[in-house]
């Protein structure tokens, strides 16, 4: 169910050194406050996905508790927190803003690990023309974002007093 860049992201998060891992985990929580937060309640994922997630970290990181935790108290807690919020993200790349999935991945870039690249698709492009065209908004900066436009370019359908659908 997960697509391959999610699945490769848990592994090699789970593969990192456990200094490297306690470097990424601060950082996470130093950007926590500062749009980490935001971005983790954007990656919303569905249920199964999310258990899908947790158990694929969960098992990752299950052979290497000892070791983490000699290295830093509740190290093992913190990856798999901070693993699970990411790989959201990850698989919700499309999704979130540029800033957005920055937030969560620069920890883990910061630290050399290559993260997968967030590519806006022309589908995304379309219809965000397409919404454009017909005067259209989701209310949400996100496919001003993806058509390269200012959020003040718009107003919302709440705005203008209208109610609107997105194109079928």
């Amino acid at each position: 169910m997960l697509d391959s860049e999610t699945q490769g992201f848990m592994r090699e998060v789970a593969g990192l050194a456990p200094e490297t891992l306690t470097r990424v985990f601060d950082r996470v929580l130093d950007l926590w406050q500062q749009g980490g937060r935001d971005a983790s309640n954007a990656a919303k994922v569905s249920a199964a996905q999310n258990s899908e997630i947790r158990r694929t970290v969960l098992a990752s990181f299950r052979p290497r508790a000892e070791e983490l935790d000699a290295h830093q108290p509740e190290l093992r807690s913190s990856a798999i927190s901070g693993t699970v919020i990411a790989a959201r993200g990850v698989l919700k790349r499309d999704r979130l803003t540029a800033e957005q999935y920055h937030v969560l991945m620069e920890p883990f870039a910061s630290a050399g690990l290559v993260t997968p690249e967030q590519a806006l698709t022309d589908d995304h492009v379309a219809v965000a023309e397409q919404m454009r065209a017909r005067g259209l908004s989701t209310g949400s900066d996100y496919w001003l974002y993806i058509a390269g436009e200012p959020a003040s370019a718009t107003t919302t359908p709440l705005e203008t007093g209208e109610r609107h659908h997105p194109p079928q």
